[in-house]
């Protein structure tokens, strides 16, 4: 079939055309690489025909490539500029095979929550071809340059998913495997689910994370009890040193000597029981 052909047609029409060829790598390929997976294809041109004698249904998708999408999502969310967003992207942009031979995925749908720090904390993903097909098929019109594949972030710190403390939604594109969240608040509970976020605010749920909590943002107010040497390592500490080879008002002397200088190099006050005095 004539390229020119298959450049009329929309990028949603040719993707559809793309999942009824299994044609690989087809959800991170723009329109001009579409076209080209599909030209050799035999059978195209029966399946236009087809497509072409089905009531047409709007399509809200962008006409974009995706790695557009997510370079104009990162520059519009944290107001940088568009180089500085294309930078950002090359970063991060997944890879089908990393440099060891590792594969893209395990062909399972999973989502890891990580912590970062107290303020961050990291998602990342494997969302199938078969599962982000279906997806596409049955939600068609929830996708669209503001809509499409998203995370909702919960805040459930003593409470749940079902009535969390707080939620918000990232779009995060078609192609993103992983990304880094700022959440609001330290020392608190999260959960994260993936799914596909419609211009309305619908929110249909694809996979969920594990919770994590993340620590808290001031010096811990726990110090003594941690770090206060008991009588009995005292003790012990004594009895290596050769303290009880001595006797009588010698064994009291070198006792109470190394008391102080303990007390002295680490803490500058009592250890366990200091009462004692020879």
């Amino acid at each position: 079939m004539e390229k020119k052909e298959l450049s009329a047609l929309s990028r949603a029409e040719l993707y559809d055309l793309a999942i009824q060829l299994n044609i690989k790598g087809r959800s991170a390929m723009s329109k001009s690489s579409l076209v080209d997976a599909l030209s050799p294809k035999r059978g195209i041109r029966s399946l236009i025909k087809q497509k072409k004698s089905v009531e047409p249904v709007e399509d809200h998708r962008s006409s974009k490539s995706p790695r557009e999408e997510i370079i104009e999502d990162i520059s519009k969310k944290f107001e940088i500029t568009r180089e500085e967003s294309m930078y950002q992207y090359q970063l991060h942009k997944p890879s089908m095979e990393d440099e060891h031979g590792l594969p893209a995925g395990y062909g399972k749908d999973k989502i890891v929550l990580m912590v970062k720090d107290p303020y961050w904390i990291f998602a990342y993903w494997e969302l199938t071809q078969s599962t982000r097909d279906r997806y596409y098929q049955q939600y068609k019109n929830m996708f669209s340059d503001k809509s499409g594949f998203a995370l909702r972030i919960y805040e459930i710190t003593s409470a749940d998913v079902d009535n969390p403390n707080t939620s918000w939604d990232i779009l995060i594109g078609d192609v993103a495997k992983s990304w880094y969240v700022k959440v609001h608040s330290a020392n608190k509970q999260y959960v994260v689910d993936f799914g596909v976020l419609g211009l309305d605010g619908k929110f249909i749920k694809i996979m969920r994370s594990n919770i994590v909590q993340t620590p808290p943002a001031a010096i811990s107010d726990k110090t003594d009890e941690d770090y206060k040497i008991l009588l009995e390592k005292y003790e012990k500490i004594f009895r290596l040193s050769g303290g009880y080879a001595f006797g009588g008002a010698s064994e009291a002397i070198v006792r109470y000597n190394l008391l102080q200088e303990i007390q002295e190099h680490f803490f500058g006050g009592s250890v366990g029981d200091s009462s004692y005095k020879p």
